[in-house]
Formats: C-alpha cells, structure tokens, sequence
C-alpha cells in the first residue's frame, strides 16, 4: 500500500478529494503492468533475441511507460496526467501492432485496454479520440493486408504461440482486477452514501421531531393561557350574574325585565365560555387526529342529547394508532360544522334518535349524522344554517351530502381530506 500512496501525487492523496478512489485504482494498475512489462521485456529477450524491431519497441515502450508514471506522480490534475498517459503508451503499442502480425497480432488487445482505461480514468473526449485513432489504424493494417504490402500473416505462422498466450493471461488478469478494485470501490461509496443517506434521515427526523415538539409545546401553552385569560373572566362574570339576581329578588320594580337581562348575560356568557372551549381545544396539538376529534364530538353530544331525552349513538371505525391527522384548522371547522347541525336537529327536528359515525374513507375522513326527526324542505336550507356549513365545508376542500325527507328525518355526510403522509 505504501508504493501506491508513493505513486499517487499529495494533492490526490486526500481521502476526500473527488479523484482519490480513481487515482488509487490507477495506481494499481501501474504497479501490476509495470511487474507484467519486467516479464515481458525478459521473455522477448530470453526466447526473441533476433527480434530486434521486437525488444527496441518494448525497451521504447518501457521507457515511455516510466516516464508517464513519473508525469502521473508529478501531476495535480488528474484527467491532464491520464490523457497524457494514454497517449504516450499508445504510440509502442502501435509500433508493436504493426511489427507484430499486424491486423492479426495479439498486441491488438493492448489497444483494446488503452481505450478501455481511456474511458475509466480520464473522460468520453479522450476515450473518443483515441478510440478514432485506433480505427483508423486497423482500417490502414487492413487496406495494407488485402493488398499484401506486408506479408502480416506469415508472422503470425512463424513465431511461436508463447507470447500470446503470454498476453492473453496478462490482460485477463489485469482486467480482472481492475474490475475487482472498481467492485470494491463501488461497494464502499454505494455504502458511505446509504450511510449518509441514513445519517441525513436520522438528522431530519430528529429536526422534525424538535419542531413538531416545540410546535406542540407551543399551542398547549397557547391553550393554557388562553384558558386561563379567558376561562376565568367568563367563569367571573357568570358568577356576577347569579350574584346580581340574588340581591333583585327582593326588588319589585322591573324586577322581571333585569332577570331576563341577567338571564342573557349568563347564556351568552355559558356560550362564549363553551366556544372558547372548543377554540383552546382545536389548537391543541392532539385535535389534529381523527380519533381525538371523534372523541370530541361523541362526549358533546351525549352531552347535548341527553338532556333533551333523545338517544345518541355513536360509532367510529378510526384506530387511534392509525394516526389519521387533519391539516390544521380542519378540525377546529368541523367541529363548528357538527354542533351547528347538532344544534338544529335538537331546535327544529323534534327527533327521538341520533347516529353519529365516523370512518376512514378514500385518503380522507367521512363523518355520518342522521336524526329521525321531522325533516326539512329546501326552502328552510337558510333557516337550518346549511349555508353557513356549506362555506365550511368549502374551507376545508372537503364535501357535504344532505338528505332530508319530511316526517322521515334528515341525513349529513361530510367527507374531509386527511394530511397528506409526505
């Protein structure tokens, strides 16, 4: 490890630099052509010695190998360095083609693995290039053949099969590990970016958990107060009232006329006091999910019904650990929504029976209420406040069913959109 760290310049050097991996791999690379070249130059000499055109192109070949190396150590830039490597070995390569059987030698797959590397280490553009280069080569070799200006095939008969298979085993070795230190390389940056990836999920998670419960923090201190500020000067001036009619009991002049009057202040007071309990309610953190919402309005209307005597049934098919939310606000209208038709159907219906339901239907919630009351006509649509449902409904982008029939009682289907799950 210690020589390919040697071979690869300081600047490059740097585990976080963007050419690292690759100036590693050809680093590598080096290190086994260079063992691959020593063999070579040895066999040609030990087996080849009357191949003088041979040897001289390998020494040349060599030499020009040795001085990319140490071009590719000087260099900073590493797609300069490799471009210039490629090209300087190309040219032996090429000498060597030609000398050695021509369109026919095996050295023709070192021009196979020159173009190869191209492509891996520098750019498309030197890729491109030299690959044009090569084909125009082998089209001339081939021009050269068919006319028999140089006799390329008695080469291939004479010399032996030695240093083709020679070659043949090099460059099947050489790619393979070249392809094994690829796999290796691509492994590890595959992994390093799952782990980022999951180190930034986890960060977002726990940014997103921080805000949701500041944001929770928030509205429930926004609610206590709230309650604290409002709830007990209401609560203060319904005990006022009270107080107040207790000393007029005893006065006789407009005595009736003052209780009616301190009988308003106390309902609007109770009425005001109940809506600002469902105002702190809708802001609380908790009221954006369907089950909480259904709890709501359950408990109000057996509230509500019971003292009037009429039979409330209620019925949800929402799991609190589904955790279906609403946007915010949506629950706040609904809630409006409901107890306005809670409150018509115990003012005008008459009715003996209510059914309330909810139920998660198509990316939303749909939430049933029907009363087996007197009914209503369309003329009486503004008189039951169905108008003013309507706009709420619109609010919300969700949609209102009615059907009401006489003497047969009214039915409400109000579908709202859940928050989308993103």
């Amino acid at each position: 490890m210690g020589i390919i760290r040697y071979l690869i310049h300081p600047k490059l050097n740097d585990p976080l630099h963007e050419d690292y991996k690759k100036a590693v791999i050809f680093a590598y690379a080096l290190v086994v052509t260079n063992v691959f070249l020593i063999f070579y130059l040895v066999y040609f000499f030990a087996f080849h010695s009357h191949d003088h055109v041979k040897i001289t192109t390998n020494l040349l070949g060599y030499i020009w190998f040795l001085i990319a190396a140490i071009y590719f150590r000087l260099k900073s830039d590493l797609s300069s360095s490799l471009g210039f490597f490629m090209f300087i070995c190309t040219l032996p390569v090429l000498v060597s083609v030609y000398h050695t059987g021509g369109i026919y030698s095996v050295d023709n797959i070192w021009l196979l693995l020159l173009i190869v590397c191209a492509y891996l280490f520098t750019n498309i553009t030197v890729g491109n290039i030299l690959s044009g280069f090569v084909i125009v080569f082998m089209i001339t070799l081939y021009i050269l053949d068919i006319n028999q200006t140089f006799a390329f095939k008695n080469y291939i008969i004479k010399n032996t099969s030695t240093h083709n298979v020679f070659t043949y085993v090099f460059v099947i070795v050489f790619l393979s590990g070249l392809i094994i230190a690829f796999k290796k390389v691509l492994e590890k940056a595959n992994h390093k970016i799952q782990s980022l990836k999951q180190e930034r999920i986890q960060e977002l998670e726990e940014k997103i958990k921080s805000k949701t419960e500041e944001l929770s923090k928030l509205r429930n201190e926004l609610a206590r107060d709230f309650h604290d500020e409002m709830g007990n000067k209401l609560a203060s001036i319904t005990i006022l009232s009270q107080s107040i009619s207790l000393r007029i009991n005893h006065q006789e002049d407009h005595k009736e006329e003052i209780k009616e009057l301190l009988h308003n202040i106390e309902e609007r007071s109770m009425q005001l006091y109940h809506g600002t309990k469902d105002f702190i309610w809708s802001i609380d953190f908790k009221s954006d999910y369907a089950d909480e919402l259904f709890i709501y309005l359950r408990d109000f209307g057996e509230d509500f019904f019971v003292k009037l005597g009429v039979s409330f049934n209620s019925e949800s098919a929402v799991k609190p650990e589904n955790n279906l939310r609403f946007n915010a606000t949506v629950s706040r209208q609904l809630i409006y929504i409901f107890k306005e038709i809670m409150t018509n159907a115990a003012k005008h219906a008459n009715a003996s029976q209510i059914v309330f339901k909810m139920k998660e239907f198509n990316a939303g919630i749909e939430i049933y209420f029907s009363d087996n009351g007197t009914g209503f006509t369309d003329t009486e649509v503004c008189k039951r406040g169905i108008n003013n449902i309507n706009n709420r409904i619109k609010k919300i982008g969700g949609i209102l069913n009615m059907i009401s029939q006489l003497d047969k009682g009214t039915i409400f289907t109000v579908w709202a959109p859940l928050a989308s799950k993103d």
